[in-house]
C-alpha cells in the first residue's frame, strides 16, 4: 500500500539543483548585454536556495521538546529535624526514595509536631505530612530533600527526567548566602514531591546544600523537651 505521508526534500536535493544552475552555461539573459545581469542573477538564485534548504532542514527535524519526565502529582515542604554533631554543626539526611507505608512512617517521624514561629506562639504543626496520610503506594512514591541551611526557604524537586532506564531528580535550593536567619541548629526544611511511580533506578542531581555560607544561628531557640 502507497505511503501517503509528504516527505521534506533534504538540503542535499537543494545543493544538487543549486550546483547544476550556477555552473551550467550562459544564460538566455546573458544576450541582454548588461553587465552584471546574469552574475547577479545567479547570485539570487543562491540565496534562494539556500533559505529554502534551510527551512526545510529545520522543519524536517522538528523542535526540541524540554524532558518532561514524571508527572508531579502534589508537591510538600515545611521545618524537619536535622542531625547535630558535638558542636553543634547542623547536617541534613540522605535524600530519600519512599515507595512504602513503612518507609514513609519512619520520614514523619522527621516532622517536629511543633510549628516553629517566630512571631507567635508555637502551635501544632500544620503540615498535612504530620498525620502520615495513607498514600497508594502502588501508583505514587514519594522523593523528599533536606536542607540544613534554611527553615523558611525548603529545598525543591523541581522535576524528574527520564534519561533512558533511569530516572534523574533535580533539586534545586534557594540562594540564601547573604541570609541571616534565627533557627536551632536542629531543625531545617524539607521539600517532597509525589509522583506517578516508576521501577527505573533513581538518581539525584545536586543533592545537598553546597556553597552557601553557614548562616547564623541562634542559640536561644531549641524544641520544647517533648519534641528533643
Amino acid at each position: 500500500m502507497p505511503d501517503d505521508k509528504k516527505t521534506q526534500p533534504s538540503g542535499w536535493v537543494f545543493f544538487y539543483v543549486l550546483v547544476l544552475v550556477t555552473t551550467r552555461g550562459p544564460w538566455p539573459d546573458d544576450q541582454r548585454g548588461v553587465p552584471g545581469y546574469s552574475q547577479s542573477m545567479r547570485s539570487i538564485v543562491f540565496l534562494l536556495f539556500v533559505v529554502v534548504a534551510g527551512s526545510a532542514d529545520a522543519q524536517a527535524k522538528g523542535p526540541v521538546l524540554p524532558n518532561q519526565g514524571l508527572e508531579i502529582v502534589q508537591r510538600f515542604g515545611g521545618s524537619a529535624k536535622m542531625v547535630v554533631s558535638d558542636n553543634l554543626e547542623s547536617k541534613e539526611p540522605p535524600p530519600l526514595l519512599i515507595t512504602d507505608q513503612t518507609t514513609f512512617e519512619k520520614f514523619v517521624t522527621l516532622l517536629p509536631l511543633t510549628e516553629m514561629s517566630k512571631t507567635s506562639v508555637p502551635g501544632p504543626n500544620s503540615d498535612p505530612l504530620v498525620k502520615a496520610p495513607r498514600f497508594d503506594w502502588s501508583r505514587y512514591m514519594l522523593l523528599v530533600v533536606f536542607d540544613s541551611q534554611s527553615l523558611s526557604f525548603p529545598p525543591n524537586v523541581s522535576r524528574v527526567e527520564i534519561q533512558g532506564s533511569r530516572l534523574v531528580a533535580v533539586v534545586e535550593y534557594p540562594d540564601t548566602k547573604n541570609l541571616i536567619e534565627a533557627k536551632p541548629p536542629e531543625i531545617g526544611s524539607y521539600g517532597a514531591a509525589l509522583v506517578i511511580r516508576s521501577e527505573r533506578p533513581l538518581e539525584w542531581a545536586n543533592p545537598g546544600h553546597r556553597a552557601q555560607e553557614a548562616q547564623r544561628q541562634s542559640m536561644m531557640m531549641f524544641l520544647p523537651k517533648s519534641e528533643q
